[in-house]
């Protein structure tokens, strides 16, 4: 694991990467603007205000407890990316093969998750192992 750990990241770049590894949730921000939109179409302006509120002060203190290398916020952020990259993998498989006509925002929306699902995985790998808890 130590020679894995070295080839991909480096010995010198475990602080860097400890630093800017919270910053991954900016994915979910757009997420969250994403649903607020969708809620405001369907159910009017105040109920994504309701649910995007919530979801982006719960985003916040996710990001500062991972920062802050709390253990329940890595478990909490262990099972966002498990559910978030099923959810991602679904919607862009169905972007591909079933409705490949794209608007603006479906552009977006799939270079945000595709991105995410590039990342999530290795995110996954990182915070199950010891080099997130600092035990080399």
């Amino acid at each position: 694991m130590e020679r894995i750990k070295s080839i991909f990241i480096g010995e010198g770049s475990h602080r860097l990467l400890m630093e800017y590894f919270p910053l991954i949730n900016i994915l979910f921000f757009i997420e969250i603007v994403y649903f607020m939109f969708i809620i405001s179409f369907l159910w009017g302006k105040i109920v994504g205000a309701i649910f995007g509120i919530p979801a982006t002060t719960f985003l916040i203190w996710q990001t500062l407890g991972l920062y802050n290398r709390r253990n329940l916020n890595r478990q909490l952020q262990l099972f966002m990316f498990d559910i978030h990259f099923a959810l991602s993998m679904g919607f862009l498989v169905n972007r591909i093969f079933v409705s490949p006509v794209f608007s603006f925002l479906d552009y977006i929306i799939f270079i945000e998750r595709g991105l995410a699902v590039l990342i999530e995985i290795p995110a996954l790998l990182f915070l199950t192992g010891k080099f997130f808890n600092g035990v080399d």
